[in-house]
This record gives structure tokens, sequence and C-alpha cells, in this order.
């Protein structure tokens, strides 16, 4: 993963929102996902610091995840946010998306279950688990029912953190990013071998050409 690339990638698009490559000063609205894998987002926040010293970063996460970023960045109260939706299809309306990072989704289990001796899994290999599942918006939900099918009376955990203990105690099994999983203990990952089950990342700014902007950023002062 080539983060110098990644950190460039979202300070564009904040140059990008700030509209000029000189001083600035002002207010930027970032929104986030909860994870945001590779991507060191404390790094893009001190470089930003470093760039931009009388620029104020606000950042935002959404209750609806990627979905809800998404809808933000169309209605003009975020200037850019990080979104997690699948790479497939249409992009979505009314706004620029700039592919960061993906990585494979790792099915998430105690290291005493079944299928955590595998060095991959398939697809009809999760047929019979009982996998709990991100909220309906997350970029992980979406990838995860686009293959599965979707589980209307699956248990929604809207906190990798608690998803994770969740596993460990045996309560059930997930998918989610390999960096999700990290060098947590107690689990064991297991990626899955097919290529729609990926998570990607991006940044998502405004494609509504002249639209009215609140004046947060400005140039030359």
């Amino acid at each position: 993963m080539d983060a110098e690339r990644i950190l460039n990638a979202v300070q564009s698009a904040l140059d990008h929102v700030a509209g000029v490559s000189g001083h600035v000063r002002g207010a930027v609205v970032l929104g986030s996902t909860l994870h945001t894998g590779p991507l060191d987002l404390v790094a893009v926040l001190a470089d930003t610091r470093r760039r931009y010293p009388e620029v104020v970063v606000h950042l935002r996460q959404s209750s609806m995840g990627s979905a809800g970023n998404l809808n933000a960045v169309r209605d003009g109260s975020m200037d850019i946010a990080l979104i997690a939706v699948p790479q497939v299809g249409e992009p979505p309306s009314g706004v620029n998306l700039r592919s960061l990072v993906a990585e494979p989704l790792a099915f998430v289990c105690r290291p005493d279950h079944p299928l955590a001796a595998r060095t991959h899994l398939t697809v009809a290999q999760l047929a019979g688990e009982q996998i709990m599942r991100f909220p309906p918006g997350w970029g992980v939900r979406d990838t995860v029912d686009r293959v599965l099918g979707s589980a209307p009376s699956a248990v929604e955990v809207a906190d990798y953190d608690l998803m994770t203990k969740l596993v460990r105690a045996g309560f059930g099994t997930t998918l989610m990013p390999l960096s999700a999983v990290g060098t947590r203990r107690g689990l064991a990952r297991v990626p899955l071998d097919d290529l729609r089950m990926r998570w990607s990342l991006s940044t998502a700014t405004s494609a509504g050409p002249g639209r009215p902007r609140r004046r947060r950023c400005c140039s030359r002062g």
C-alpha cells in the first residue's frame, strides 16, 4: 500500500474544496468512516494543519455509515467524505469519487471454529453460518448483502470493537476488512477467495456544477 499516494489523494480533495492553491482559512467538514483501513487519518489531519494552519477541520461520522456520508456531501453539510461503497456498477449520482485503497474481506471467528484453520474460504463454505452484519448503509453491509443475499434477521452491530468482542465471546462470526481485525487476540481471520468480497475506501466530493456553498473556506485575506 502506497501511504503517500493515499495521503496525496485526500489532500488533493481538500485543495479542491478550498478552491485555491495558496493561503486558505476557514473550516472544512470532513466525513469519516469508523474504519479507514490502511489510511492514517491522524497523519492526514496533521499534514493538513501544517499546510493550512488557519483551516479548521470539523470531523464528522454519520450514523448511517457511507450512505449517510454520501447524502451529506450531496446536500453540502460535508465538504469531503471518506466512503466505503462497493466499486461496482454506476458510481453514485451527484458526487465525484476518488478511489484510495481496497482489500479483501475476511471471515472472522474464534480459533476453535471449524473453519478457522483454512487458508482461504469460498462464499459457498459460509453457508449455514450465522454471520453478524454491520447496519444498512455501511459499505461492508452493502458488499455482504450483495454477495450473500439480504438477512433481515441478522444481528446488526455498529461498532468494530464490539463486533470483535462478540466474536471472541462465541456469540457469532462476521465478515470485515482484514485491516479491521489487525492483530486482535483470540480471533481467527480467513480471507475470502472471491473478488466480489472486497472493502474499498474512496473520497467523495460534490459533483454539482455551480452549487452554492457556505462560505467556510476563503482565499487570500
